[in-house]
C-alpha cells in the first residue's frame, strides 16, 4: 500500500515505469470486464497490485470484494448484468475515499465504477501519495459532494511537470460523475467515463510516446516500499 513517506525521486524515467504498471494493471481489468457476464474488481488500489521484484512484473492481486456482475439481481428493483449491488458485509471493507458518487449515492457499482478507482489508482502511482490523504473519510466524501475533482489537486496530490497531458486528461475522464438517471430506469450503462479497454489503449500510446526504462531497478525501488 502507498504510504506517506519522503519524496519520490519523480522524473521521466519514473513516471514512463509508473505508466508502464498502470498499463498491465489496465489490461488485467480489461480481461475482468470482457467476460460474459463481466467481473468487477471493486478495490482498485495502489495496495491491490503487486510488483515483482526481480524484474518489476505487475500482478493485479486483492479479489476479496470481485464480484460477478449478475451475481445480485434479486436485491435490485432494476437488476443490469453490467452492476452489483454490494452485499451489506462488504460495506465497512470500501475505502469512502476511493469510490465516486454512485457508491454513495445508490450503493451500486458499475464497470465505471472500477474505472473510476483504476482512474484514481493511476493518480496514486504518480503522485506518490493515496488520494485524500489529509481528510478523513467523512471529510473525503463531503469534497466530493463539494465540488468535482481534478488530477493534480490538493485532494489528490500534486503531480510532477513530467507527466504527459494525455495522461493527465485520461485520468480527469475516469473521474468524470455519472448521470444515473437513464440506467436507473432501466437504460443502458452511462457513457460519461471511457471503457477500459480505451483507457488501456490510451496507456500503451503514452507508454510509447514517454521514454525508455532501460535502468529500471532505482525506480521499482522507490515504488515497492509504497506498495
Amino acid at each position: 500500500m502507498l504510504q506517506k513517506k519522503e519524496p519520490l525521486a519523480v522524473g521521466e524515467e519514473y513516471v514512463h515505469t509508473a505508466l508502464r504498471i498502470a498499463h498491465s494493471v489496465s489490461m488485467g481489468v480489461e480481461h475482468l470486464h470482457s467476460q460474459v457476464p463481466p467481473v468487477l474488481h471493486c478495490d482498485l488500489a495502489a495496495r491491490s497490485v503487486l510488483i515483482r521484484a526481480t524484474d518489476g512484473h505487475t500482478y493485479l492481486a486483492d479479489f476479496g470484494l470481485a464480484k460477478c456482475a449478475s451475481q445480485f439481481p434479486a436485491m435490485r428493483q432494476l437488476a443490469s448484468p453490467s452492476s452489483v449491488q454490494v452485499p451489506i458485509e462488504a460495506l465497512e471493507c470500501i475505502s469512502k475515499r476511493r469510490t465516486p458518487m454512485e457508491w454513495h449515492l445508490h450503493g451500486v457499482f458499475l464497470r465505471p465504477t472500477d474505472v473510476y478507482m483504476f482512474g484514481l489508482f493511476v493518480h496514486e502511482l504518480l503522485a506518490g501519495c493515496p488520494p485524500f490523504q489529509n481528510y478523513s473519510d467523512e471529510e473525503a466524501v463531503i469534497q466530493l459532494f463539494k465540488a468535482k475533482l481534478l488530477v493534480g489537486s490538493s485532494e489528490l496530490g500534486e503531480l510532477c511537470t513530467e507527466v504527459p497531458l494525455a495522461v493527465r486528461e485520461l485520468m480527469q475522464s475516469c473521474l468524470l460523475p455519472l448521470d444515473l438517471s437513464q440506467w436507473l430506469e432501466g437504460g443502458e450503462e452511462p457513457k460519461e467515463r471511457p471503457g477500459i479497454s480505451s483507457v488501456t489503449q490510451q496507456l500503451e500510446a503514452s507508454c510509447v510516446e514517454t521514454s525508455t526504462w532501460a535502468s529500471r531497478a532505482a525506480v521499482y525501488n522507490a515504488l515497492l516500499p509504497r506498495f
